[in-house]
């Protein structure tokens, strides 16, 4: 799997080719480059035309006097439109070949690779009929959850929510909860941060979230704030006028409530005001500005999720990403099983283990039972024993012989019984 995945690097990347421009090393596209020799020769025929248009007026008023010299110029300007029609048209056809080229290379060292593989054959318990509606559920909530901050404006809510149900098939209930989100997106894209600042009043309003997030000792509302004045701070910043930037920072920013963010003020905002007190320009401050508005989006994205208690990340993007990463491990098993002659015996887990980052295993508990080995499943449940060690449910049963026996716990000498052992439920903390 390392190796498709390296040449699926290596076969993506021939899509890009490095150009040079003025010094300037300019990552294109060959479409892109396409589409930039399109405007060059555009270009190019509007001042063409309009020599032309200028000799034919001079013909038709009667002002050309040498005739000779008048034909030469003629002459040169048609050659000019011939040599620039050339150029274009080997550009075209030279960015067009090499686009083919990369197309075809992905296809036969990528595509062609992976449809060998038929997931069918490896996995063989399908999903139910029923898990259908899920998947489009899925489907939607990804729609919502990455794409709502590139929706257009519409006139009303309504309006909106109709749009995405007829377009995408998006639930009324799930594309309600993201529009507030997106139209708060788009107004800090805007480089605007009077939404995001009402929506922060009025989650603070909430008494139960506000009660929720000091017993957890979460900030991420502060935060927010905090970022939004930073965003407006430069904003001013970038006027150019440091006296106003000062009047900001002392009397617009409400220091009583960021006074443990006396460090980010000092290494953020202190270097950059003092530049401008002393007329110096900013480098780069429509960056930073950029970078502070990506800032400020994910992290309301990520309390705006909480406050409704949905998933930060989508679920489809999660699937898929963990199907990926488990690719690799579906290729083995279907060599072993080919050669061992072994079949799946498991419908709620899968055969062989796959190793997943944290943010996609956190999900549900996963408990092993320590004297069989195995992941307890619903129909293997967890048992807590008397001396509240925990095995599973056959390993209960084999070792009371079906709960005909008392019998020593595995671990520790304490003697218990069926009667005296309980079903155990985890939660996720």
């Amino acid at each position: 799997m390392s190796k498709l995945l390296a040449s699926v690097e290596g076969e993506y990347a021939k899509f890009y080719r490095q150009f040079e421009e003025d010094e300037q090393p300019r990552r294109l596209t060959h479409i892109e480059k396409c589409l930039e020799d399109t405007q060059e020769f555009k270009l190019q025929l509007k001042k063409l035309r309009a020599h032309l248009n200028k000799y034919i007026n001079d013909c038709e008023e009667g002002h050309i006097e040498d005739q000779k010299k008048s034909q030469k110029k003629k002459d040169l300007i048609v050659d000019k439109i011939n040599r620039s029609h050339k150029q274009f048209e080997h550009s075209i056809r030279k960015s067009h070949k090499l686009q083919q080229s990369a197309l075809t290379g992905y296809h036969k060292h990528f595509l062609n690779r992976l449809t060998k593989i038929e997931i069918d054959q490896i996995y063989l318990n399908k999903l139910p009929e029923d898990a259908h509606s899920y998947v489009k559920e899925a489907i939607g909530y990804h729609i919502c959850r990455y794409h709502m901050k590139s929706l257009p404006v519409m006139d009303s809510k309504d309006v909106l929510i109709n749009y995405l149900e007829s377009l995408y098939g998006v639930s009324p209930q799930m594309s309600d909860k993201f529009i507030d989100m997106g139209e708060v997106i788009q107004n800090i894209q805007t480089q605007s941060t009077h939404r995001c600042l009402d929506w922060i009043n009025h989650v603070s309003e909430d008494q139960i979230y506000s009660e929720t997030i000091s017993k957890e000792g979460l900030t991420t509302l502060k935060d927010l704030q905090f970022q939004l004045y930073i965003l407006e701070f430069l904003k001013v910043l970038r006027e150019g006028d440091a006296l106003q930037s000062f009047k900001y920072i002392t009397n617009v920013l409400p220091r009583g409530n960021f006074n443990d963010k006396a460090n980010d003020i000092i290494q953020k905002i202190a270097p950059l005001l003092t530049k401008s007190v002393i007329g110096k320009p900013v480098a780069d401050i429509d960056a930073i500005l950029k970078e502070q508005v990506d800032k400020c989006v994910s992290i309301f994205t990520m309390e705006y999720c909480a406050y409704l208690n949905l998933p930060h990340h989508s679920p489809l993007f999660l699937i898929v990403l963990s199907g990926i990463i488990s690719f690799q491990f579906f290729i083995k098993y279907k060599n072993i099983r080919s050669t061992a002659h072994v079949g799946w015996t498991t419908e709620d887990e899968l055969p062989f283990d796959v190793k997943l980052p944290p943010f996609l295993s956190h999900f549900h508990p996963i408990f092993i039972c320590p004297v069989l080995k195995e992941e307890t499943t619903v129909e293997n449940p967890p048992y807590s024993l008397a001396c509240h060690h925990i095995i599973s449910k056959k390993a209960l049963d084999r070792l009371s012989k079906n709960g005909s026996l008392t019998f020593k716990c595995p671990y520790c000498p304490v003697n218990t019984s069926m009667a005296n052992t309980r079903k155990v439920n985890f939660i996720m903390v």
